[in-house]
């Protein structure tokens, strides 16, 4: 089995960090990238890929994300997205719209401490 890249800081069990304060954390106070009109899939996922920065996507392209592999996590408006052991991508829809936001590796392994996802997902 390949090594999981540190988490440089502490993780979520450490700090007592719910999910829900987790969740409010990568989905809120970060710049949201517009969908621009008839923006084409290259520019979709270079959008996607920033991290620190929420990008608004379309229904479609959410739904694809959804349904190309199986969610790394799922629970009600918000999934997790990754194609093998790289940082996960959060996907979420709130009041009509839809989102997307890279995480970092931190943000990732707080994410599967407040889930109990386990942190080498990427080879079960």
């Amino acid at each position: 089995m390949q090594h999981v890249p540190p988490v440089p800081g502490p993780d979520a069990k450490a700090t007592g960090e719910t999910l829900k304060e987790i969740l409010t954390s990568l989905t809120t106070g970060v710049p949201i990238a517009e969908q621009p009109d008839e923006e084409k899939w290259p520019d979709v996922i270079a959008r996607l890929q920033v991290e620190g920065r929420i990008a608004e996507i379309s229904e479609e392209v959410w739904y694809y994300f959804l349904e190309v592999l199986p969610p790394k996590l799922l629970r009600g408006s918000w999934f997790c997205f990754a194609e093998g052991q790289e940082p996960l991508k959060i996907l979420w829809r709130k009041q009509g719209k839809f989102f997307g936001r890279q995480l970092t590796w931190d943000e990732t392994h707080r994410l599967c401490d407040a889930t109990g996802l386990p942190k080498d997902y990427g080879y079960l």
